[in-house]
């Protein structure tokens, strides 16, 4: 790629975003882009050899923010203090989520047919296999309380999915960062903090046990048996 002025970066980077965001990836073209920015559609070839190097260099930044993170540890006492009073964790927000909201938008929501289509998927499997170490990091030794896989798949996903409609439906980066506060605050650590509480018994909520889900998933197969039975 030539290096580029900063007022063709800007043109341009602002026509894709445009066009990826109104079209998503597969129905984009380089011709609607490049009339956008104001240019014909060989100049922007300089710049860039075809759509996909244009779409993955406008969310590199987003996946080396989501490659770090992957390499970092979770911190546990995360979960004991209000998010604004870890400058660390509002900085990553901050500058991986408001300044990049646009090219969060596409790469989540409009990616579709580009090498990263799968990066939310990526992202699921990523807090599925954190939340389940952290339990154990946090209890190590204690038994499982979750002996379902699918607990944790179906948690990454509410996460996940959550963050995406907050993604689309905010209109301006104050909402999406009050919504996305808000998910982090009220959703994703209770739900973590509850976990540890009932694994460590210091909480007056009694956790069913393998015998009563033993005994009601036989109460049900009868039950559905017999109501099949009686409408044949």
């Amino acid at each position: 790629m030539q290096i580029l002025k900063d007022d063709q970066r800007t043109k341009i980077h602002q026509a894709a975003i445009d066009a990826f965001i109104k079209d998503g990836y597969q129905k984009a073209s380089m011709r609607g882009i490049a009339e956008s920015a104001g240019m014909s559609v060989g100049n922007l070839y300089r710049y860039f050899k075809n759509k996909e190097d244009l779409f993955s260099h406008l969310v590199k930044p987003l996946i080396d923010a989501f490659q770090a993170c992957e390499q970092r540890p979770f911190k546990p006492q995360l979960l004991e203090v209000n998010i604004l009073e870890n400058s660390e964790l509002v900085d990553v927000i901050m500058n991986a989520r408001v300044e990049y909201r646009q090219e969060l938008f596409i790469l989540f929501l409009r990616a579709e047919g580009s090498p990263y289509e799968g990066t939310k998927d990526q992202l699921k499997s990523h807090i599925e296999v954190q939340s389940r170490a952290l339990l154990d990091e946090l209890s190590p030794g204690e038994p499982e309380i979750i002996k379902s896989h699918l607990f944790y798949k179906a948690i990454s996903t509410a996460i996940v999915e959550s963050f995406c409609v907050i993604l689309e439906e905010a209109k301006d980066d104050k909402t999406f960062m009050y919504n996305l506060l808000e998910l982090t605050e009220f959703g994703l650590k209770p739900a973590l903090r509850n976990l540890i509480a009932i694994k460590n018994n210091e909480t007056n909520f009694r956790r069913i046990n393998d015998e009563e889900v033993h005994e009601f998933c036989n109460h049900f197969n009868h039950h559905n048996s017999n109501h099949s039975t009686k409408g044949a």
